[in-house]
């Protein structure tokens, strides 16, 4: 089907539609003049749109007024001149109304009793040519939600394909009492959404009182955490990102879902010989024999450029089209630093909003983004240190977990008779064994080994003692092959042979070596992470959290955070990095344009901070930056409310700056601070909300089965 825009407005789009089995047609939507005195362009413009058109047209959509008086319910008296309009343009264009099934008004005010009132304004006109061609189509009314108008379906019979229905498999006895518990533990909420839809159009049907229109938001409510749930339950089975490819519970994923199952269903399965096995235990040693043939072999797969190159560019292109990556590549593999660089590269771009070879301003350093959010940055990942912390990753958990599959097969491959922190790389060593290794130092740094009965753990080689500076021992190395090599050989009578210490250790590490404890019974040395390693970054002035923490939309913090950090376009900064402009305010035209100029000490700022609920003097702060400024004020207020306005009041004053420099317009100080206040109320009403969900599954089921 191809859709060709013909024209648009504010009040209509109207396009040519080319179907493969129906030829071509043309849709007009419309949005009518809602103002009272400007009814008249409604009909106006139906007629300019029809313009002598033959061919099939339909248009559709919310029209603002009325053909008849039934179309009315509540208010005023219908207006027959208006009515007079909407009829003398469907005569004049040859259109005619498809009529509707279902509730008979589309628009309600969502008031209750006497202030009720309910109007007919949706609706779809086709003309006799649109009609011979698609017979038997429909209009249906749909379940009214929490919009003031209620949706409208076209339903274009010749379209419509329905598949058959499958004969339903029959289940298990185990399969249904686990259905059975499903529905009991977390409810059937297909079930439950179709109860509540029908409990809705019921109530759309009676007198709108105040309690009906009450148990309706009741429904609304617990509709939206039907579909919410419905929503994750068809994520998980589907695992697409589906919320980025399409509208709620299509068939697509519940044909992807499908198409999964069967994906992962192994009938049958041939091995090395030919021989073909479809039973589920010979199925499951062909595949024991196969990895064990692998991982126990003499060769040595080694990557070949080429192919890597290739893998390479593969990721590079993913992650230009959609910065979403696999981190399972990181795992078991040493990357080039200039695959890792450019990755980074990406990010880059993808932050600072560049595409295609258009070049961004890039007003932070990118090393300083690396810091966690509490300290400044934004926690990204250094690209290099993340591949090489994986690795090691994987390293320690083949040092710890010494009875698992890939621990005991590289151990009888390259370190049979040591340990994995003793093992060396050889010429014809795997390159997945080279990755590991070149990680390896990462778990020194933060690495010991507990004693346990000592009869492993070495010396003068391992980290052993908690207390000194690297866990080891400093004084020279007696390994010799005479003296003591490990821990047990320093014990006597179950404790701390005192006379052998003080041959081989200074007096400070035999105090601190006295302080390990000799166990009683035999416990295993094993490995353990380095718990008191502390962070060498300098925490900053300012308290992040205020920002991080703020009931504020996700836009206002991190735009908070830019300020705070000189990251905003200011004339100043930009003059800095070369750009050739006048640094002059366009606002004021009297000081240079910075960060804390444009959003506290220009004159307007200075009046909307002080009219504000805040009834800040930001005056006497000249001469600071504005992330000095903000660390200053955060001394003296704590409240998080009181930095919930903060922060949308300087969102508010950044909109109501760019509105005036780019569009000309200038609004209302007061309206800026309104508005901020409000954004904040509505937010923090809507996190109150989430959290009240919780009770409003009882008023359903009350309101649903009010015999219980």
């Amino acid at each position: 089907m191809d859709v060709v825009v013909r024209s648009y407005s504010h009040n209509h789009i109207d396009v040519d539609i080319d179907s493969e089995f129906q030829g071509g047609w043309r849709f007009s939507g419309i949005y009518g003049y809602p103002e009272e005195g400007n009814k008249m362009g409604t009909g106006l413009l139906l007629k300019r749109l029809w313009d002598n058109h033959d061919g099939p047209w339909i248009c559709g959509g919310d029209f603002n007024l009325m053909l008849q008086s039934s179309e009315k319910a509540g208010g005023r008296e219908f207006c027959d001149d208006e009515a007079e309009i909407l009829r003398e343009a469907i005569t004049y264009c040859n259109l005619e109304d498809l009529g509707y099934i279902g509730h008979d008004f589309t628009w309600t005010n969502n008031r209750g009793g006497t202030e009720n009132i309910q109007e007919h304004l949706d609706r779809f006109l086709a003309n006799r040519a649109w009609r011979e061609c698609f017979p038997g189509s429909f209009v249906s009314h749909l379940t009214k939600r929490r919009s003031n108008h209620l949706p409208i379906l076209l339903c274009i019979k010749e379209a419509l394909e329905l598949p058959k229905k499958k004969k339903k498999k029959k289940l298990y006895r185990f399969e249904e009492m686990l259905s059975a518990w499903s529905r009991q533990k977390f409810g059937d909420f297909i079930n439950e959404l179709h109860a509540c839809r029908s409990q809705i159009e019921k109530l759309m049907n009676e007198a709108q009182t105040e309690e009906v229109i009450s148990q309706m938001k009741t429904i609304d409510d617990r509709i939206d955490e039907l579909e919410r749930r419905e929503e994750m339950y068809w994520k998980q089975r589907s695992r697409q990102d589906w919320l980025q490819h399409g509208d709620k519970n299509t068939t697509f994923f519940h044909t992807k879902t499908k198409q999964r199952a069967e994906r992962n269903n192994i009938k049958k399965i041939k091995d090395e010989a030919g021989n073909e096995f479809d039973d589920e235990e010979k199925i499951t040693e062909v595949f024991v024999n196969y990895f064990e043939g692998m991982f126990t072999g003499n060769s040595h797969i080694e990557p070949d450029p080429v192919i890597e190159k290739s893998i390479v560019s593969f990721l590079l292109e993913r992650q230009r089209k959609r910065l979403n990556m696999c981190w399972g590549f990181f795992l078991l593999m040493r990357w080039h630093m200039s695959i890792l660089d450019g990755i980074e590269k990406l990010c880059r771009q993808f932050f600072w909003g560049q595409k295609g070879e258009e070049r961004k301003l890039c007003l932070i350093a990118w090393n300083k983004l690396y810091l966690p959010k509490k300290e400044g940055g934004l926690g990204f990942r250094n690209m290099r240190n993340f591949n090489r912390s994986l690795l090691g990753k994987q390293a320690w958990r083949i040092l710890t977990n010494e009875d698992s599959l890939v621990a005991r097969v590289l151990k009888g491959k390259y370190y049979p008779h040591s340990s994995l922190m003793e093992a060396k790389v050889y010429s014809n060593s795997s390159y997945t064994w080279r990755s590991i290794m070149g990680a390896r130092d990462v778990l020194w740094k933060g690495a010991r080994k507990p004693v346990g009965n000592g009869s492993t753990v070495h010396i003068w080689k391992d980290p052993w003692v908690p207390t000194l500076p690297d866990f080891k021992v400093f004084s020279s190395s007696r390994d010799n092959g005479e003296g003591p090599t490990f821990v047990r050989d320093l014990w006597a009578n179950n404790s701390w042979n005192n006379a052998a210490l003080s041959l081989l250790f200074s007096p400070t590490e035999i105090k601190e070596i006295c302080n390990i404890p000799v166990p009683l019974y035999d416990r295993k040395d094993v490995w353990d992470k380095n718990g008191t390693a502390t962070s060498s970054r300098a925490s900053c002035n300012f308290k992040w959290s205020v920002v991080w923490n703020s009931d504020n939309t996700p836009k206002v913090k991190h735009f908070a955070w830019r300020a705070i950090k000189g990251a905003v376009d200011a004339r100043q900064s930009l003059i800095q990095r070369g750009m050739n402009i006048d640094p002059i305010c366009p606002m004021c035209g009297i000081e240079n344009e910075s960060v804390m100029h444009m959003l506290a000490l220009c004159p307007d700022a200075k009046r909307i901070w002080y009219l504000s609920p805040l009834r800040l003097e930001v005056g006497k702060y000249e001469g600071l930056e504005f992330g000095e400024w903000c660390g200053s004020i955060c001394l003296h207020h704590r409240d998080p409310h009181w930095w919930n306005i903060f922060l949308a009041i300087l969102w508010g004053i950044w909109l109501w700056r760019n509105m005036w420099c780019y569009e000309k317009r200038r609004k209302d100080m007061m309206d800026v601070i309104h508005k901020a206040v409000s954004m904040v109320g509505d937010y923090e009403q809507a996190q109150q909300d989430m959290t009240s969900r919780v009770g409003i599954y009882a008023k359903v089921q009350c309101i649903l089965q009010p015999n219980r």
